[in-house]
């Protein structure tokens, strides 16, 4: 679709995206940046949903449904900024203190804005993706597993963000960062799924 092509292409530079940033931001390789531009391939589904949150603009203004709006409306989100999913082998949560931040309502168009937290991670088994310090937005209202997302996990009293799935062999929890190995829960009765992970950004906060 050369609309959606040209649009991805505009909006990148527009917010001065590399195509690896831009990448990253969305979860995906540089090569499907490309491809979409290109209009190789088109991004669908969560990809589509999450290259629009990137990009700050909706889905259907990417897809050429309607004309982008100039307004924007914004949310509180709580941010509990004392709290830290670690992205690495484990981080202790103390104190859960909160105050609100504001983000752009469309962002979250597809969530229900009550089940909204913000966190930040720690350290760096999730890079190149997130970095020590991302800014995390995770739904708490999880109903089932979407293999291969990213998840804010409680194990005991760590606090963790991992790519997680469920396989014949138990819970598997993955990294971006592949130094660290993935980890199989074949009894996973003490981990809680405390929230999908539905947006995210590397920019320092």
């Amino acid at each position: 679709m050369k609309e959606i092509s040209s649009r991805i292409k505009a909006q990148r530079k527009e917010l001065k995206l590399s195509q690896k940033k831009l990448a990253d931001l969305v979860g995906v390789t540089t090569s499907a940046i490309s491809q979409w531009e290109r209009e190789e391939t088109t991004p669908k589904g969560e990809n589509l949903m999450s290259l629009a949150s990137a990009l700050g603009c909706s889905v259907e203004w990417l897809a050429g449904e309607r004309q982008q709006s100039v307004d924007c409306e914004y949310i509180d989100i709580p941010f509990f900024d004392d709290i830290k999913a670690s992205a690495g082998y484990g981080c202790l949560c103390e104190n859960e203190n909160f105050y609100s931040i504001s983000l752009p309502k469309k962002i979250f168009r597809y969530c229900n804005i009550t089940n909204l937290v913000a966190i930040t991670s720690h350290g760096n088994s999730m890079e190149p993706v997130l970095t020590h310090e991302s800014l995390l937005v995770i739904d708490t209202n999880v109903g089932h597993i979407h293999d291969g997302s990213m998840y804010v996990v409680r194990q005991d009293e760590l606090i963790r963000v991992k790519l997680v799935s469920l396989s014949t062999k138990g819970l598997v929890l993955q990294s971006y960062n592949k130094n660290y190995p993935e980890e199989i829960y074949e009894n996973y009765s003490d981990i809680e799924i405390l929230g999908k992970v539905v947006w995210y950004s590397s920019l320092c906060f």
